[in-house]
């Protein structure tokens, strides 16, 4: 009989072990998802202008910085790599080099921002939804440095197994948002209204967190 199935233990590279460390993981991966959502669901209540500007100017945002997220978060896999090999020296050094590349990958976000501008000018909107979505999208791309950067540290993590931290850090990134959105967008406990902008800021200063 299998002990591991007796003891309740996970057996290694079993059902259990993979669970264990892919669930935080899935929720974790949604919470970028999640902090838009957020956005809409106050700016729908603050103005129709800017709930049809958020969709659209998000998801551009994200488009033009997902390859940057994804090139920094690779600095994982050699994390994996290497604490299974149990050098914790070349763990930290792929994670460094992460971070390094999504310091590089800033300059070519900030570069894109004529570009998703001029996408944006394509989609004939309305004059006033066209000015919420350049005011969204600029600000979620100048600060778009965090989403690499939240990458290759959240790799460093899933490459040594635990997942449990990124969870909690998305976790309390989400609930951070959720706050600074109604202060930041409709201008409440002392801070200024800021409309759309705030919950750019929000996402920005939340994503941080996570």
């Amino acid at each position: 009989m299998n002990l591991s199935i007796c003891t309740g233990a996970a057996t290694p590279g079993g059902y259990r072990e993979m669970w264990r460390i892919a669930a935080p993981l899935i929720l974790s991966m949604a919470s970028y998802t999640i902090m838009q959502f957020c956005d809409r669901v106050f700016l729908s209540r603050y103005s129709s202008v800017t709930i049809q500007a958020a969709l659209p100017a998000g998801i551009l945002a994200h488009t033009l910085i997902c390859f940057f997220q994804a090139l920094a978060g690779y600095a994982g896999t050699f994390t994996a790599h290497y604490y299974g090999a149990k050098d914790s020296r070349q763990c930290v050094r792929a994670t460094v080099q992460g971070l390094w590349l999504a310091f590089a990958s800033w300059p070519l976000i900030l570069l894109q921002i004529p570009l998703g501008n001029w996408f944006m000018s394509l989609s004939g909107h309305a004059p006033d939804v066209f000015a919420a979505e350049k005011t969204y999208f600029v600000i979620l791309m100048a600060g778009g440095i965090m989403v690499p950067l939240n990458a290759a540290i959240g790799g460093y993590f899933m490459g040594i197994g635990r997942t449990t931290v990124n969870m909690i850090a998305n976790t309390l990134g989400c609930s951070l948002n959720i706050v600074l959105n109604y202060m930041m967008i409709f201008g409440v406990w002392g801070c200024p209204e800021m409309g759309i902008a705030g919950a750019a800021y929000a996402t920005l200063i939340s994503g941080s967190f996570t």
